[in-house]
């Protein structure tokens, strides 16, 4: 399957989601480098490896999309706290982050702008409820605790993947309490300034992608489209 080269917007931002095959495909894993590799021998289940091998190459055929490289021509690499982004030698203001939950991997790119996103299977979590305390300030675990279960679910989704795109866009890992993040109540699409250290203000945007999935996009600033599409493989076609 061939994807049109992406145009990313000016001011804004652009999400891909994908699927994930059923197994491992020889040629992602060769698109890795060699810690990657390593990595993804390491994990226990097919599905998580699959998962692993079918992000990173993905990042990489897209990323060589908008730059107009080959695949395996785009070096990777990763801050202190393994948020991934480009060799210096590209010269590019290009920022991205990728997600993978169940069946589906997003990426987002952006460019000048620091862009997070986070997508999430619903199947995978049994009991949101006993998460609320985890995850949730006082005044939002308040406003979800309230809500009858479907209302409560979809609301909970739209708040937990909200503030983990915004984490992802700061590029401060997974060490950052999210029950310090204060989302409103906000629409699909809106700006929101947050009281991270230092505050931030972000455009925030959620959709459910497929059903049973919930993805947020985070992009730096109080403006800008994002814009989100879909396709059925993770294969796109080499650049020349």
């Amino acid at each position: 399957m061939t994807v049109a080269t992406h145009v990313l917007p000016t001011c804004g931002a652009q999400v891909t989601v994908m699927l994930i095959p059923e197994r491992t495909r020889a040629e992602d894993l060769t698109l890795l480098s060699d810690d990657e590799q390593q990595r993804a021998v390491r994990f226990a289940f097919e599905r998580d490896r699959c998962a692993f091998v079918t992000a990173r190459a993905a990042i990489r055929r897209e990323v060589g999309t908008v730059l107009g490289l080959a695949p395996d021509r785009v070096s990777l690499l990763r801050d202190a706290n393994g948020r991934p982004h480009l060799a210096p030698e590209y010269g590019s203001a290009l920022d991205f982050n990728l997600s993978h939950s169940g069946q589906r991997v997003a990426i987002a790119f952006a460019n000048g702008r620091r862009v997070g996103v986070d997508i999430e299977w619903h199947d995978r979590h049994a009991s949101l409820r006993d998460l609320v305390p985890q995850v949730m300030g006082v005044r939002e675990a308040a406003l979800l605790q309230a809500l009858p279960d479907d209302e409560f679910r979809r609301r909970f989704f739209e708040f937990w993947t909200r503030k983990e795109s915004i984490v992802k866009a700061i590029g401060v890992g997974i060490s950052y309490p999210l029950t310090e993040i204060d989302i409103p109540l906000l629409p699909a699409s809106g700006p929101v300034r947050i009281a991270t250290d230092p505050p931030s203000a972000w455009m925030l945007h959620t959709s459910e992608p497929d059903d049973g999935y919930t993805l947020s996009v985070a992009l730096a600033g109080l403006d800008g489209d994002i814009v989100t599409s879909r396709v059925d493989q993770c294969v796109r076609q080499p650049a020349s």
